[in-house]
């Protein structure tokens, strides 16, 4: 948003991109948009730290309980796949301020946990940050840009020989 310290327009997608696989670990419930390596970088990069243990099948929606039931079964819901799935936002040009709010409040009766921007490193501005890379994934949908980085992920994925 204009205004936001760290979050102005013209920072590409790539640049926020350490802050989702690393400090708020969203890829353990939504779908990974980094290779393991580039995971690993990002880690060592941000906290000094490496990161080599990784979800099975990480480029794909995790499915987690709700706090719906039918009957004595409890529901489960998979997290949205940014590349796929439409998010509910009453339009464009609001999105970004709307994933500030669901990032920070969470979603209630779903797995989606409310982020306490105290807890990390820049504060708000990393809220702001995880926003514009969801907003930058949300922008790829359907396009070749965003056919070209499945692509590779799933070749990224895809067993060695």
């Amino acid at each position: 948003m204009r205004g936001v310290k760290g979050c102005k327009s013209t920072r590409g997608g790539a640049a926020r991109k350490p802050g989702y696989h690393r400090y708020a670990q969203c890829q353990s419930c939504h779908p990974a948009y980094a290779t393991p390596e580039e995971i690993n970088a990002a880690s060592v990069k941000l906290t000094g730290t490496p990161r080599t243990e990784f979800r099975p099948n990480m480029y794909l929606p995790e499915l987690k309980d709700s706090d719906y039931t039918t009957g004595a079964h409890r529901l489960q819901q998979p997290s949205p796949d940014f590349l796929v799935n439409r998010l509910r936002s009453p339009c464009d040009d609001s999105q970004r301020a709307d994933l500030y709010r669901v990032l920070v409040a969470g979603v209630p009766g779903a797995a989606m946990p409310g982020w306490d921007p105290s807890l990390l490193p820049e504060k708000t501005s990393d809220v702001w940050v995880l926003a514009y890379y969801v907003r930058s994934l949300v922008q790829l949908r359907g396009t070749s840009a965003g056919l070209a980085l499945r692509a590779r992920l799933d070749a990224a994925s895809a067993p060695r020989r």
